[in-house]
């Protein structure tokens, strides 16, 4: 589980990752990062009621994308929030693909401080 500390939840954070942050897009998911005010890495995850009307399935997808995304994150770059939201490919995605999306959406935004390291073994990129 991501410290608390480094979970996204204050509306001051979501407001500031709408003003300052750039979106970066792949099947399964929309990256959208901003710089932090200050030294902190703070990321959310997002599942919309189009992808499911079930919260059952929300939280599951939401719990997929935060199981995949936790192996990258030792090599996340401090100082900036992090945004992950489901598009609606994500429903029937394997966890190997979810895993390659985050994975090159965090390389794509230049956060990735070490692309080789918690390289899924299934993946291909």
């Amino acid at each position: 589980m991501l410290p608390r500390e480094e979970r996204l939840c204050r509306r001051n954070d979501f407001s500031h990752l709408q003003k300052a942050g750039k979106s970066l897009r792949s099947r399964l998911l929309r990256l959208i990062v901003a710089p932090a005010p200050d030294e902190r890495r703070l990321v959310g995850f997002t599942v919309s009621k189009r992808i499911s009307k079930k919260a059952t399935e929300r939280n599951r997808i939401k719990r997929r994308l935060r199981s995949a995304y936790r192996i990258f994150y030792p090599q996340v770059n401090r100082g900036v929030f992090l945004l992950f939201v489901a598009q609606d490919a994500i429903f029937n995605a394997s966890f190997e693909e979810i895993q390659t999306q985050i994975k090159r959406l965090l390389g794509e935004a230049g956060v990735y401080s070490n692309p080789s390291v918690g390289t899924p073994a299934c993946s291909s990129d």
